[in-house]
């Protein structure tokens, strides 16, 4: 095998562990950002927002997050997921 090859070879295993080998990371996918635009698109419900559309969004968002940042200093958590059989099981 040539250097060149190996060289190849090298930036291709390199970019496998920078974008795609996540072990180890807290976060390890970008379902953050899918999250906000599903809730952008829900709470605008029009494609090209006007910009005061756009600012109203924002100002809701920043009350959302000022709210959470509120019970998360008063020591409240995230509610734990219910397992999927117990919920189905109990809702009857």
């Amino acid at each position: 095998m040539t250097i060149e090859i190996k060289n190849k070879l090298n930036d291709l295993l390199q970019y496998f562990q920078g974008q795609w080998f996540v072990h180890g990371f807290s976060m390890r996918t970008n379902n953050n950002a899918e999250a906000f635009h599903s809730r952008f698109n829900r709470r605008v419900q029009i494609t090209h927002p006007n910009m005061w559309s756009f600012i109203k969004f924002l100002q809701g968002e920043e009350n959302r997050f000022h709210h959470l940042r509120i019970q998360c200093y008063a020591g409240l958590g995230a509610r734990p997921k219910q397992d999927l059989n117990n919920r189905n099981s109990t809702s009857y």
